[in-house]
């Protein structure tokens, strides 16, 4: 009951602090993990996501609900060739408590983590030879546990 409380709360503060803009800026992040480096307070939850340096989120498409745990959706681009970001997460992804499931390394390349009763599945996309778009997908499955 709690965990459903807190989402329906985290979902109604979301939408609040949507509904309240109205710019079309993105943030501009410079460090290795975000929680140091925020524009927004409702984004310092992403302790627990590494994001490549100089990668930009995409506000419009961002949704994310509470922050223990995190559940949501994360789309950033970075100047970064696909494969690196690929390599990138599959080193970073564990140094953060998440445990790789699977990966899969192609066009779109895609890779699942578990971590406790959430899934992450990263999507990796070329936009251009540098630039990868991101999507990174948290939901929570009352079915496993990963640690």
């Amino acid at each position: 009951m709690k965990e459903i409380i807190t989402f329906c709360l985290g979902l109604i503060i979301t939408v609040a602090v949507a509904g309240c803009s109205t710019s079309d800026e993105r943030a501009d992040f410079s460090d290795t993990y975000l929680s140091s480096n925020l524009t927004a307070p409702n984004y310092a939850q992403l302790h627990e996501i590494p994001v490549p340096e100089k990668a930009i989120m995409d506000s419009k498409k961002t949704l994310l609900f509470g922050s223990e745990p995190l559940i949501g959706r994360l789309v950033f681009s970075a100047p970064y060739a696909q494969s690196g970001l690929f390599d990138f997460y599959l080193q970073e992804m564990p140094k953060t408590g998440w445990r790789e499931m699977t990966a899969v390394r192609s066009d779109n390349s895609f890779l699942t983590f578990l971590k406790d009763n959430r899934i992450a599945t990263i999507r990796l996309t070329s936009e251009t030879d540098t630039t990868t778009a991101i999507l990174i997908d948290i939901s929570m499955s009352r079915n496993l546990k990963g640690n």
